[in-house]
């Protein structure tokens, strides 16, 4: 589950329940189960720092943010990776042509 799938995006809580979190909340759920034993391990909000930082995402978002700014920071980000990614060639993305 995902936000883009029918999840929810509440920044009130870190979860809700299983399809509603927050976004620090959502990177821990997405990162399944080594996401949640770091947040056994560190908390949620190290753990989804952690996660963030590993997957090269930067600056580390703002897991305080109301719900309208959190969103709109969530799509700004994937539109910079959905760039990234389409502009890197598929030899690169080790897809072979032909």
């Amino acid at each position: 589950m995902s936000i883009e799938a029918g999840g929810q995006l509440d920044m009130n809580r870190w979860h809700t329940c299983d399809s509603t979190h927050s976004w620090a909340g959502w990177a821990v759920m997405l990162a399944g189960e080594e996401g949640q034993k770091l947040e056994e391990q560190f908390g949620i909000n190290a753990a989804a720092a952690l996660i963030y930082t590993k997957s090269g995402s930067h600056p580390v978002p703002n897991w305080y943010a109301d719900n309208k700014t959190a969103l709109v920071d969530i799509k700004a980000r994937a539109q910079k990776q959905l760039a990234v990614s389409q502009s890197i060639s598929p030899e690169a993305k080790g897809i072979e042509i032909g």
